[in-house]
């Protein structure tokens, strides 16, 4: 029996556009975060360590990522990758934020009432708060920096 091919190229090798798997090297940059579980547990984890204390795009906000994936790997049950980098933690954690600000809007509008939350709505709404008021403080102190500046050239 012989193998088919398409334009000279043996069918063994060919690979399809609509293909759903992806190389293994591929793979191992991924993080798999199952279960309902492990986003309380990096809730938890991101309400002790608070990196929204450090300003956006800085080392300093990066080093507090990065220690929340380090202690998020410590964590027996449940477990983490191995490989968990501070990237993939902070999109999971900007992803359930999301989902959650949708689903609390939608819910408010439909209800007008306030929904039943559980106990990982109510983390992430507690950081969402955090994360507001954070840069709310920041807003406000630049504005008090341009002030100042202001007042310095007018002298």
């Amino acid at each position: 029996m012989s193998l088919v091919s398409v334009n000279g190229v043996p069918a063994n090798t060919l690979t399809s556009r609509f293909s759903t798997t992806k190389p293994s090297n591929e793979n191992s940059r991924f993080v798999r975060f199952i279960h309902r579980v492990d986003d309380r547990q990096l809730c938890r984890e991101i309400m002790v360590t608070n990196p929204f204390s450090a300003k956006r795009k800085t080392s300093d906000r990066k080093r507090l990522w990065e220690t929340i994936a380090r202690n998020l790997m410590k964590i027996n049950s449940p477990k983490f990758k191995t490989s968990l980098s501070e990237r993939a933690v902070r999109e999971r954690y900007m992803r359930i934020a999301q989902r959650f600000k949708t689903k609390m809007n939608e819910e408010i509008k439909a209800s007008r009432i306030s929904p039943a939350q559980s106990e990982l709505d109510v983390l992430l709404e507690e950081l969402t708060e955090r994360e507001e008021m954070a840069e709310e403080e920041r807003f406000q102190q630049g504005k008090k920096s341009e002030k100042d500046q202001e007042k310095a050239k007018d002298i």
